[in-house]
């Protein structure tokens, strides 16, 4: 939910804007009078902890528009109300009668939540996606703010500490693991030979006429296997998965890539070579093995 820039200057822009899972109307409501705030909102989980965030780095917002189409499957903008409403539970980390796909905020902690609830008003329009009275109602909202002379909301409590770990370690069995940041990991590793694999060795090709991505399979002393006709990366690698014929994860993986690679460059009209990056027609790329067969 990146910041919105204001129309008019003022020291204080104190609406945010939801616009649930319209994009095109998040840009458009950055620019609205007043507003400090605005983007869409398409996950009842990782899409709620960022607009939490966002809100709470931001003291001087003091009301949340919630406009636009809510998603019918995942609800998150239904999710997002019952958060305001009801907060969330322990030790699930649950919203409270949230009716959306997986509400769960573990990495949010009962403080910042309490802080959200405290700092914003929330003005409930979903399904309202008129941008002239959108504009003119976030106008209103943040006039009335400064008239008031609302004070800059307080910032958030302390988060929770982890609980205490018991003798070996490990937090105690009833408490969930929440984390609250990534561990890093490094990229890098070694692809197991194919031939070690068992599994054989593919050769990938885009048919353009036909406006298809060719996969063929040989055994290691080079027979011919199987061949795959799709336009799908995905699909195709599951139908690889389920035949059998790609077991080892690190070749899962670089098969993945390459469909994933011939996909794009059949759909957007590339050149497409196996082992070699994308590229537009014409352009020459770095050498490199021409096939999966010679590495």
């Amino acid at each position: 939910m990146p910041p919105g820039d204001a129309d008019e200057p003022a020291p204080d822009r104190p609406v945010a804007v939801c616009t649930l899972a319209d994009r095109a109307l998040a840009a458009a409501m950055s620019q609205a009078p007043g507003v400090g705030l605005a983007g869409p909102l398409l996950t009842a989980n990782l899409g709620i902890t960022q607009i939490v965030r966002a809100v709470l780095d931001r003291p001087q917002i003091g009301v949340l528009l919630v406009c636009g189409a809510d998603s019918p499957v995942f609800r998150a903008g239904a999710s997002l109300i019952a958060l305001h409403e009801n907060g969330v539970s322990e030790p699930d980390r649950r919203i409270i009668g949230a009716p959306g796909y997986a509400p769960v905020l573990p990495t949010i902690t009962q403080q910042e939540v309490a802080a959200f609830r405290r700092q914003v008003e929330v003005v409930d329009r979903r399904g309202e996606r008129d941008l002239g009275r959108l504009r003119a109602l976030a106008r209103r909202a943040a006039l009335a703010q400064l008239a008031a002379g609302r004070p800059r909301a307080d910032p958030p409590d302390p988060p929770d500490r982890p609980a205490p770990a018991s003798q070996n370690g490990s937090p105690p069995p009833s408490t969930p693991d929440w984390r609250s940041e990534f561990i890093a990991l490094r990229p890098g590793g070694r692809r197991e030979p194919v031939a070690s694999a068992g599994e054989g060795f593919f050769v990938i090709r885009l048919d353009r006429p036909g406006h298809e991505i060719v996969l063929e399979h040989y055994w290691p002393d080079f027979r011919p296997g199987h061949q795959m006709r799709g336009v799908r990366a995905e699909s195709m690698l599951l139908g690889l998965v389920n035949a059998g014929l790609a077991g080892c994860l690190s070749h899962v993986g670089y098969l993945g890539m390459e469909l994933a690679k011939a996909e794009t460059a059949l759909r957007l009209g590339l050149d497409y070579e196996q082992d070699r990056p994308v590229r537009a027609p014409g352009l020459a790329g770095p050498a490199g093995p021409a096939r999966e067969a010679a590495s």
